[in-house]
C-alpha cells in the first residue's frame, strides 16, 4: 500500500519543505518544488496505513500544510492549510483535522488558494494537491 502524492506549485516563487510528519508510514518528500511544477513521490505505507503531513515554505512569510490518511478500513481523507511562518504547528490539532476530513479539502487566506484532493477508497490513492497565488490588491 502506498499514497501517491502530486503536488503542483502554481504560485510565482518556489516552495521549500519546511517540516513533516509520518504517523504512519514513511518517504522523504520532495526538499525544493519550483515555480510552476509538479513533483511527485510516494509514501510508503507500514502495518498502521500511510499517514503524514508535509509543510512548505511559501512566499511572503506563509507556509503550506498538507495532511493525508490512506488506512485499513477507512475512506482516504485530507486536510489542507496555509499558516504564516511564526504560527506554530500543533500536530495533534493536525491530526484531529484530519480525522474530520473526507477526500477533498480546501482553504483560502492572504492570496493563497489550496486544493487537495485524494481517491475516496481506493487502497494506494493518488493525492493531487495545488498552492495558486494571486496578489491580494
Amino acid at each position: 500500500m502506498t499514497t501517491t502524492l502530486v503536488i503542483k506549485n502554481s504560485t510565482d516563487g518556489a516552495a521549500k519543505l519546511s517540516s513533516h510528519m509520518d504517523w504512519a508510514g514513511f518517504k522523504p518528500a520532495p526538499r525544493k518544488i519550483p515555480v510552476g511544477s509538479d513533483q511527485m513521490f510516494l509514501h510508503v505505507a507500514d502495518n498502521r496505513g500511510s499517514r503524514g503531513a508535509v509543510v512548505y515554505e511559501v512566499k511572503d512569510g506563509y507556509r503550506w500544510l498538507l495532511a493525508w490518511a490512506n488506512q485499513p478500513s477507512v475512506d482516504n481523507q485530507v486536510y489542507t492549510k496555509i499558516l504564516k511562518i511564526g504560527e506554530k504547528i500543533n500536530w495533534d490539532n493536525i491530526s484531529s483535522q484530519l480525522d474530520q476530513g473526507t477526500f477533498t479539502s480546501n482553504h483560502s487566506t492572504a492570496g493563497f488558494t489550496s486544493t487537495v484532493t485524494i481517491d475516496l477508497t481506493a487502497g494506494s490513492p493518488t493525492l493531487r494537491a495545488e498552492l495558486n497565488y494571486d496578489r491580494p490588491s
